[in-house]
């Protein structure tokens, strides 16, 4: 098994809990499998700020024992095998999330199946994305809705600064020009309780799909309430930072929509179900990436083929965000809709254009 850490630049800084931020780093783990030599690979990429796992404590994990885990993935011919030997390590999420990554391709591979097929009795072959708009000035928010609106998305969120004004002024112009278009908002925890009923309210007649993150994360008696009272439908993102969280939101109905950054969670086989617990409770599931390469997002479109909540466009159109993305997905989606490999070769294929201009092999005599 081979390791490599990357760190790409995004086209444009961005501010992120008070700091900015260049780069994107994360780690990316690879083996070949026995037919033909193919490569599987798995990415882990927490992020500062957001990810309760560092960067460095993932990096330790998978290099120290990178013997140990390249012997289960050969000895291990199922996945629940998989995990019950994982389960004994004491791994970061995104350490689990990428080595699980890894063994789903490498076993599709060596039994010549879509990773799909070894996960889920019943999956779609394509399903929507949404676009992503940030609130500055109203005639670029326009600009940039004709830009996502022209290349076929039907679905685009727009993450709000603390000025409402501003936001309602947008949107509303937005749903003028694009009465077809499906609108999100995204608030990022900036506003009270109070604030939020009293905003929702006024963005009810612009026909909004749902506001995501509208309190901060940790309310969760307030987001409860909200969802109780506003008329707009509530979704959480901030608020599902673990297992933990996710549990309490399905048990309780905190939301109608999840927000899910599967690298947070780790266990894929875990995720899952807990994915078809909140659908069983009437959830609705949008997967969404933390800004991570394409490798990542590959997992994650496999995932929202099985447990994305159909007719509702999932959050993984972010490659663009990156100078250089290590995969490029962009064969894999037309019009704002992202389809399924025809087969394992299409993935193959895919694999062998990545990019290593921004790859650096680590053994174990590197610093941590």
């Amino acid at each position: 098994m081979q390791i490599f850490e990357y760190k790409i630049p995004f086209k444009t800084p961005f501010r992120w809990k008070s700091r900015e931020v260049k780069f994107r780093r994360g780690i990316i783990i690879a083996s070949e499998t026995s037919r033909g030599g193919s490569l599987a690979l798995g990415e882990a990429a927490p992020l500062a700020g957001h990810s309760t796992d560092t960067l460095p404590a993932t990096r330790s994990q998978l290099v120290q024992n990178r013997s140990i885990f390249q012997e289960l993935l050969h000895q291990c011919s199922t996945l629940e095998h998989w995990n019950q030997e994982l389960d004994e390590h004491d791994l970061t999420p995104s350490a689990r999330f990428a080595l699980d990554s890894l063994f789903m391709m490498h076993h599709a591979f060596e039994q010549q199946l879509l990773p799909q097929q070894l996960l889920f009795p019943d999956f779609v072959r394509s399903f929507s994305l949404n676009g992503t708009i940030g609130i500055h000035d109203v005639q670029q928010v326009l600009e940039q809705t004709k830009t996502w609106y022209d290349k076929g998305f039907r679905t685009i969120k727009y993450k709000s600064s603390r000025d409402f004004d501003k936001l309602f002024e947008a949107v509303k112009q937005v749903r003028t020009a694009y009465p077809d278009l499906t609108l999100r908002i995204d608030v990022n925890g900036q506003w009270n309780l109070q604030e939020a009923l009293n905003h929702l309210e006024k963005l009810n007649p612009l026909d909004i799909e749902y506001c995501e993150q509208p309190l901060p994360p940790d309310q969760w008696e307030e987001l409860k309430e909200l969802t109780n009272r506003s008329n707009v439908p509530v979704a959480l993102d901030e608020s599902l930072m673990d297992f933990r969280a996710l549990d309490h939101a399905v048990k309780t109905f905190a939301a109608p929509f999840l927000i899910i950054k599967p690298m947070l969670f780790g266990s894929w086989s875990t995720l899952i179900q807990h994915l078809r617990k909140a659908k069983e409770n009437g959830m609705n599931i949008v997967l969404s990436s933390l800004l991570d390469s394409g490798i990542a997002r590959l997992s994650y479109v496999t995932l929202a083929s099985g447990v994305g909540s159909p007719g509702y466009a999932q959050g993984l159109a972010t490659g663009q965000l990156l100078k250089q993305d290590l995969l490029d997905l962009n064969s894999m989606s037309h019009n704002g809709i992202m389809d399924m490999p025809a087969s394992i070769e299409s993935i193959q294929r895919l694999l062998q254009k990545m990019k290593t201009s921004h790859l650096k092999k680590l053994s174990e005599t590197d610093p941590p």
